[in-house]
């Protein structure tokens, strides 16, 4: 966690300041804050400094509360225009000063003499201003982590960068884990109106609560990690993500041609572990779904663009997008037309981009194979087009013939 904050705070040197990289710092360098706070040995050195019993408590919680704001507003910049982002962070802090302003009241204003730097919850949780603020602390970082966790989620579909999306993924799964410790927090409340003490579960709480906040940073951190490896690393990386997203179109033509020569399933273990081993096996792939896409050529339907087109009309794609949805529908409809065992009919838009390996770089052929895959994997408009072709193919029955 430090050597992120301290990364992240080289990196903003580097950059210049930026509200987004600004609240990830103070995000990284909070959660450090607390976690140091919250040590028995510096809770009493803190205490002894400041000279008021369990101060600790508060600062270590109020750098919570603070960091979860925080954590929104990375994500507010991160999905929203500037102007957008700034009105929304304006409001958002707002609300949780005043929170935390309200907080701070009760905090003082409960009897905390008996220094408690172990289960100081626990131990107070009987006291009714310890209670109030409990409850609103945890249900503004349950509401806060939830908000957060959604929101990377929803974020992570949309992102182009696939760096990008795996640390919202896992940023937004930390925020979940944290909902153990809500949980437990939640239930001694509860229990301390009944006069029980649920010791028993301090472990299960803290432990949620620390792997929950350690996934969360290793989220925030994640996207820019690949640009301090290795060079040898992060092309290792590259090569088995970009086969990864192939997968779905290369075993869709697999199945549909199975005439055409396939990557063996079995290769040497060690090509796993190697930069050239995993770059062999892509540049294999690759060919291999071109080769297929040549073979499929004579099936492909001329109507596919202008059909797109179509559709498109109700989405917002710009030219690049358009020409792989264009390719992405080519290929699937033509699967479906071979399936059916259509009469072939060659289309010369079909050859064109099938035969577009030769007139390329190969890493760049690759990139545009990646695209291709995940239109053909999840984009609506190429479902909705093959839907509409097939239905043209034969209106009673709405399957091709």
């Amino acid at each position: 966690m430090l050597i992120g904050f301290v990364y992240k705070l080289i990196g903003l040197r580097c950059t210049g300041p930026d509200p987004a990289r600004l609240a990830l710092c103070a995000t990284l360098g909070l959660s450090c804050l607390s976690f140091v706070v919250s040590t028995p040995v510096t809770w009493v050195f803190i205490d002894g400094v400041l000279g008021y019993p369990n101060i600790s408590a508060l600062i270590a919680q109020m750098a919570v509360m603070t960091l979860i704001a925080l954590q929104q507003v990375i994500v507010i910049y991160w999905s929203s225009s500037a102007e957008a982002a700034r009105k929304h962070t304006q409001r958002w802090l707002s609300f949780f000063t005043c929170i935390i302003a309200v907080l701070v009241m009760l905090f003082f204003m409960m009897d905390s003499s008996d220094q408690a730097p172990k289960n100081f919850t626990l131990r107070f949780v009987q006291d009714p201003y310890y209670a109030t603020y409990l409850t609103i602390y945890i249900v503004l970082y349950t509401v806060g982590e939830s908000i957060v966790a959604i929101s990377c989620f929803r974020f992570a579909v949309r992102a182009k960068d696939r760096a990008l999306a795996w640390g919202l993924r896992i940023a937004g799964a930390g925020c979940v884990v944290t909902f153990g410790y809500s949980a437990v927090r939640a239930a001694d409340i509860v229990a301390a109106l009944n006069g029980v003490t649920l010791t028993e579960w301090e472990n299960f709480a803290w432990v949620c609560g620390n792997s929950g906040a350690l996934l969360t940073v290793f989220g925030w951190i994640f996207p820019g990690l690949r640009s301090v490896m290795p060079p040898n690393t992060r092309r290792w990386i590259e090569a088995l993500e970009q086969r990864h997203r192939l997968t779905p179109l290369r075993l869709a033509m697999r199945a549909a041609t199975p005439e055409v020569p396939h990557t063996p399933a079995n290769w040497p273990l060690m090509d796993v572990f190697t930069t050239k081993g995993q770059e062999f096996h892509l540049f294999r792939e690759a060919v291999e779904i071109r080769d297929a896409q040549l073979m499929l050529r004579q099936y492909s339907d001329p109507r596919i663009a202008a059909t797109v087109m179509e559709v498109a009309a109700h989405y917002t794609r710009t030219q690049s997008e358009l020409e792989t949805i264009v390719e992405a529908a080519q290929i699937k409809a033509a699967i479906n037309a071979k399936d059916a065992s259509q009469t072939p009919v060659i289309s010369e838009s079909a050859v064109a981009a099938a035969s577009r390996a030769g007139s390329v770089e190969l890493w760049e052929e690759i990139s545009s194979l990646v695209l291709v895959a995940e239109a053909f994997e999840s984009c609506p408009i190429v479902q909705e087009t093959v839907d509409q072709i097939d239905v043209c193919a034969n209106p009673a029955t709405g399957k091709a013939v």
